[in-house]
């Protein structure tokens, strides 16, 4: 395995890893070898604004204002047509200072103004980021500004103040749902600033609530990977690949995992497994597939 890490102040920013096969000499060879792959982490794109901008989202979160505070309708209707700004004075004159806040920080943000979104937002998301439609933006300008630990610690108190699992948007008291989204972006910013132990104490809860998420499920098994916790990635994984069993890179990646759980360790296969790790290795057409036949065949 040929592995480089490339790291930016210190901090990992990314693994890159090439698998070869070193075959031992004839007289020395007492079956075939296999010199399977650490698994580089997900590739994880920079943060982009419009992941929060979509209308669904949005509609969800005005839906939760109103419904937190029916003095809002007509400030919602502003909303609702993306007039920020004048949302906010109407939620203003509503005398709903948090809300108010709240609507002329998103307006700075869909702008592309992140300081000025981020004084904003940081006040109506409280010091406790409680308000959550708050915190949700101030993470997203702070990661949108590169400051993805920031970010992630904003996101995670927002997520810490609402246990009860759920997609809606909610408005930020303790019994609020998360929108599924902010997982996923939360991940990807611990993932960024090279903390994947975050992501699993984040997200192990909400796999457990939601086992049929897919980001959230395909983010929880890097985690692990990254973490060298391949017996816990490996369930999962099989989730994933019920749901998706023609997915090469989720294939590949359970298929190490198996092999780092049992092989590695010393610990026989229990026929569900070996049928299991049989069903993967048929279904990858990856460009790993020689080194999985390989491993298949040491097996047999």
């Amino acid at each position: 395995m040929l592995r480089a890490r490339i790291a930016r102040n210190g901090t990992i920013a990314g693994v890159l890893a090439r698998p070869f096969v070193l075959d031992a000499p004839a007289a020395r060879a007492a079956g075939p070898a296999v010199a399977p792959p650490v698994i580089a982490p997900l590739p994880i794109a920079k943060f982009d604004r419009a992941a929060v901008l979509t209308p669904a989202l949005l509609g969800e979160i005005f839906d939760g204002l109103e419904k937190r505070s029916p003095a809002l309708k007509s400030a919602m209707v502003e909303a609702r047509a993306g007039r920020y700004s004048a949302a906010s004075l109407e939620a203003f004159e509503a005398s709903d200072q948090t809300a108010a806040a709240f609507l002329k920080g998103l307006d700075w943000f869909a702008k592309g103004q992140l300081d000025q979104a981020a004084g904003q937002l940081n006040i109506a998301a409280g010091p406790r980021r409680e308000f959550f439609p708050a915190a949700l933006f101030l993470g997203a300008a702070f990661a949108a500004a590169g400051r993805d630990r920031d970010a992630a610690a904003v996101w995670q108190m927002g997520i810490g103040a609402g246990t009860g699992a759920g997609t809606g948007a909610g408005t930020g008291t303790a019994t609020e749902a998360r929108p599924a989204l902010v997982y996923a972006i939360f991940a990807d910013a611990r993932f960024r600033d090279g903390q994947p132990q975050s992501v699993i104490d984040v997200l192990q809860p909400a796999w457990q609530r939601t086992p049929a998420d897919d980001e959230i499920s395909r983010r929880l098994a890097a985690a692990y990977v990254m973490t060298n916790r391949h017996a816990d990635a490996l369930p999962v994984l099989d989730g994933l690949l019920i749901r998706h069993p023609a997915d090469q890179d989720a294939l590949f990646a359970a298929i190490i995992a198996q092999y780092e759980a049992t092989t590695r360790a010393a610990v026989s296969l229990s026929d569900v497994e070996r049928a299991r790790l049989t069903r993967w290795g048929r279904a990858y057409r990856g460009p790993e597939r020689a080194l999985v036949d390989k491993y298949l065949a040491a097996l047999r």
